[in-house]
């Protein structure tokens, strides 16, 4: 194969001065000496002195910012380029439809061993410390290759959990990590292909997806600061552990050895383009935040490449303009906001490019693939970037800012309340709004709160007071630890529940909210009118399922829409139609609802699937009225226009129990136990209206 002479590709080096580091080279030009440092240990009798030998480098310091490695000549395109054991370097390439897997050792500039994968649609992972090669199957995501040492044959490991994972090799714990999305959870899997949960969903309010460079991955935690409710971070995958907090516009996340960079993108109306945005952070957060802009045209992108044990930064440049196809090789230093070229430069042509970072060489491996009168001229270089000049001094933008939660006050008339809402919260882990505060809760609930301010008068204080009592009732008979399962495992957040005057919405002509339960960050909100607690308790009991279900999906999964459907009669489907409801245009005496079975003389015990025609609308309004009628002694207006029966003669009727016995399962994956029937023992030795 013809070989590109490298003096054409840089712009700034001539080849005369790269450093080679073949063997030879190596052990004629290395001058570096031993150095010894000196430590005094003082002890009762006499001090001592102890010398410390720093391990002589395992090349000789470069002089220039590339060197050329002389014995990597092969044929075809560098696709990886990962760290092996013992300094070594892991290298796949393609040809002609053939890929090769070579053990490349830097310090003696040679290939010590190759072979041949199966097939180009198995990618490279990495080497584990037994020198086990590992790879997996990259067209159909199921299958871990596992290479032995010395072995051209690998053991097959077939994953069957049925999702696209992305890898990650793990060569300290000797193991491979793959993400889950549909399941939030990061599993592993060792040598011998026993698997096992890395970082479990329920760990975290969500977890997004793995760091591109190293065992991290991005996920949040519940905030109680933020107007989110969350507080996103990168975090360890090997032991969970927070390395740095970044944006709630988190993007795409970069650790370096003192830093970590977020990049984004904003638009911008030159050209159609956009500009990138490198948000430079230090790790530890003692310095401010700094943001740097990168003007782009619609045919500019950059890719970023980082390592935690580096601190400079790859940004690959290219120009997909026709006619002015352009790639170029730059390194980033995020502590001053400079860029350096690194004098690999391609003006006429896009080439893919593959990094590693040598801990043990303190060097960046690169490996170029352009193309030659049609065939591929691959190189494999080594990079000092402290070497590199960084005299493009980027713009300075304005750092994302996190928003912060709104501190709501509320008027002199309600601070009686607020101290009883203040005991509330303390007594049962819940967070509680009044009056203006309910606005805070507002955003995320697709609904206009209409604070209990609005009528300022002693009848609503008095009211609001009343109120704070008859919700105390209703809270103290759910089991104690109930409402700390709402809070996240850092313990922020948890249950919120805002009392409003009114709940309005453009979504429906007539129909109208006395309660809604939303997710809301790392709250799980209830906005319920004051009205609602004060007659009843069915309605809180109705939206503290919801809430529950909210929970419970979001740590466990969702509850199977087809194992549901099988406890509804056949071909039934579910309205959707709250404004149907509301007008009476969806009532039907035929319907089979416990309700419609009041005006038979004797019950069907076989008849009803619902309670009342409101069940029927979706299926999460389903299992709420469902819990609703279970957990509503009485009303403490006395108004019957429900017809309330004991929670033993609700289960003799066989669909309705049907459900029961679907949903106690359900809920004891969270709780443990099945929390209305925990209710119902408090229920017999307390009138709790009284």
């Amino acid at each position: 194969m013809k070989k590109r002479i490298l003096s054409l590709l840089l712009c700034s080096f001539m080849l005369v001065n790269i450093t080679s580091c073949n063997k030879k080279k190596n052990s004629d030009n290395n001058d570096s000496k031993p150095v010894a440092t000196t430590t005094t240990a003082f002890s009762s009798t006499e001090p001592t002195t102890t010398v410390t030998t720093a391990p002589p480098p395992l090349l000789p310091p470069m002089t220039e910012p590339i060197g050329y490695f002389d014995g990597f000549k092969v044929d075809g395109a560098i696709r990886n380029v990962f760290n092996g054991t013992d300094n070594t370097l892991l290298i796949q390439c393609d040809n002609d439809g053939i890929s090769t897997c070579y053990i490349f050792d830097p310090i003696k500039d040679e290939i010590i061993r190759s072979f041949e994968f199966a097939s180009e649609s198995i990618e490279l992972l990495g080497m584990m410390s037994n020198c086990t090669i590992a790879a997996y199957e990259n067209n159909t995501l199921d299958k871990i290759y596992m290479y032995p040492k010395n072995a051209d044959k690998p053991n097959e490991i077939t994953l069957d959990e049925g999702y696209i994972p992305s890898f990650k090799l793990d060569n300290k714990n000797d193991c491979i990590y793959w993400f889950n999305a549909v399941t939030e959870e990061i599993k592993k899997i060792n040598e011998s292909g026993n698997i096992s949960t890395q970082v479990y969903r329920k760990d975290f309010h969500y977890i997004y997806n793995l760091l591109p460079d190293d065992l991290s991955f991005y996920a949040c935690q519940p905030s109680e600061e933020t107007k989110s409710g969350i507080e996103i971070g990168i975090y360890s995958i090997t032991d969970n552990h927070l390395i740095a907090p970044i944006t709630e516009s988190y993007y795409e996340s970069y650790l370096t050895k003192d830093n970590y960079i977020t990049s984004y993108y904003e638009y911008n109306d030159q050209d159609c383009g956009s500009n990138l945005i490198l948000q430079v952070s230090d790790i530890n957060n003692n310095s401010p935040v700094k943001a740097y802009k990168i003007e782009l045209t619609e045919y500019e992108t950059y890719s970023i490449k980082s390592n935690p044990n580096s601190n400079n930064v790859i940004l690959l440049y290219n120009n997909y303009k026709e006619g002015s196809n352009y790639t170029e090789l730059l390194f980033f230093d995020p502590e001053n906001g400079t860029i350096a070229n690194s004098g690999i430069v391609y003006p006429d042509e896009l080439i893919y490019m593959s990094y590693c970072y040598s801990e043990s060489l303190e060097r960046w491996i690169v490996a170029t693939n352009p193309y030659e009168e049609g065939l591929v001229a691959s190189s494999l270089l080594m990079m000092e970037p402290a070497l590199l000049k960084y005299d493009r001094q980027l713009e300075l933008a304005e750092p994302y800012q996190i928003e912060k939660q709104e501190i709501i006050e509320i008027g002199d008339n309600f601070k009686e309340i607020r101290k009883e809402a203040d005991k509330i919260e303390k007594d049962f882990g819940i967070r509680l709004l009044i009056g203006d505060e309910v606005k805070s809760s507002e955003s995320a609930s697709q609904y206009i709160f209409t604070s209990t301010e609005k009528y300022n008068d002693e009848y609503y204080i008095q009211t609001e007071m009343e109120n704070m009592r008859e919700l105390r009732k209703i809270l103290e008979m759910y089991p104690e630890d109930f409402f700390s399962h709402f809070k996240g495992t850092n313990g922020k957040c948890g249950l919120r529940i805002s009392i409003v005057s009114e709940l309005s919405s453009d979504s429906h002509e007539h129909f109208v909210a006395s309660g809604l339960a939303y997710p809301n960050g790392g709250w799980y909100d209830i906005a319920i009118c004051s009205s609602a607690i004060y007659e009843t308790d069915s309605a809180l009991h109705h939206e503290i399922w919801h809430s529950v279900e909210n929970l419970i999906e979001k740590r466990h999964g969702y509850i199977d829409a087809t194992e549901w459907a099988k406890l509804n009669p056949d071909n039934f489907e579910y309205s959707d139609d709250f404004d149907g409801f509301a007008t009476g245009d969806s009532y039907d005496m035929a319907n089979p609802t416990l309700d419609n079975t009041f005006y038979e003389s004797e019950p069907r015990y076989d008849f009803p699937y619902f309670i009342y025609d409101y069940s029927m609308i979706t299926p999460m309004e389903d299992r709420a009225t469902l819990i609703e009628r279970l957990l509503s002694m009485e009303f403490k207006d006395n108004n019957d226009y429900m017809q309330l029966i004991d929670i033993n003669e609700i289960k003799k009727y066989h669909h309705l129990n049907a459900k029961i016995k679907y949903l106690e399962e359900w809920s004891k994956q969270e709780f443990g136990y099945v929390y209305w029937e925990k209710i119902h023992e408090k229920s017999r030795d307390v009138h709790y209206y009284n």
